[in-house]
């Protein structure tokens, strides 16, 4: 059922009184892996019938339906002590002004991991990447507090990278992060929606602590 917000609403700014039809959603997905080789693979299909979103004039919309494919890939590598973990998503959809995706995705995680203490203390340091390609990120309109679509600039092709080391010991793990190192290499196009820029170059540190029941 459409939520009452994109049915009717009245401001200042916006009015509207919508009779949406209910979305129907069909989804199938699957997986495959091997824990011996550290590889898993997968498919998703999503069809939404009378699917409902916010258009390039930030205004409620319904279309006849979107077709969303995705598959992606995982692989793990360790060499030594070295460990490395990959993936890639790629995407595919059929009502290019109703939603926007980033056809590929991709994250990989390189760490070096070393026992400092035996079965005490644990050390890892190393490094995150995140990358996707070029798409119409969605717009925000504060007057709504809603995000939209647009049609008038791509963002993303901007590799994102996180270095990190954190310590492990017992049920405790002492972390140091240091996220978006990157900052302004290659560019300063780094946007997480229109005109929106993700978190600047930062330094993190904290503690992890699980504790028994």
């Amino acid at each position: 059922e459409p939520d009452l917000f994109s049915k009717n609403y009245f401001s200042n700014h916006f009015k509207w009184d919508n009779d949406f039809a209910k979305e129907k959603w069909f989804m199938l997905g699957g997986s495959i892996g091997a824990d011996k080789w550290r590889f898993e693979a997968g498919y998703n299909l999503v069809r939404i019938n009378d699917f409902v979103y916010f258009d390039t004039k930030g205004l409620p919309s319904q279309t006849s339906g979107v077709t969303i494919t995705s598959a992606f890939v995982q692989k793990e590598f360790k060499l030594g002590r070295f460990y490395s973990t990959n993936r890639v998503v790629w995407q595919a959809y059929d009502n290019k002004e109703a939603i926007s995706l980033p056809n590929f995705t991709f994250f990989s995680s390189l760490y070096f991991e070393y026992e400092l203490v035996k079965k005490v203390l644990t050390a890892r340091i190393g490094a995150n990447v995140f990358f996707r390609t070029k798409f119409y990120a969605d717009a925000f309109s504060p007057a709504t507090g809603q995000f939209y679509n647009q049609k008038t600039k791509k963002i993303g092709d901007y590799p994102i990278v996180d270095a990190f080391a954190d310590f492990k010991w017992k049920r405790a793990v002492i972390f140091l992060k240091f996220d978006h190192i990157n900052q302004g290499i290659p560019n300063n196009e780094y946007f997480s929606a229109l005109h929106h820029p993700l978190n600047r170059r930062i330094f993190k540190f904290g503690v992890s602590w699980i504790f028994y029941d």
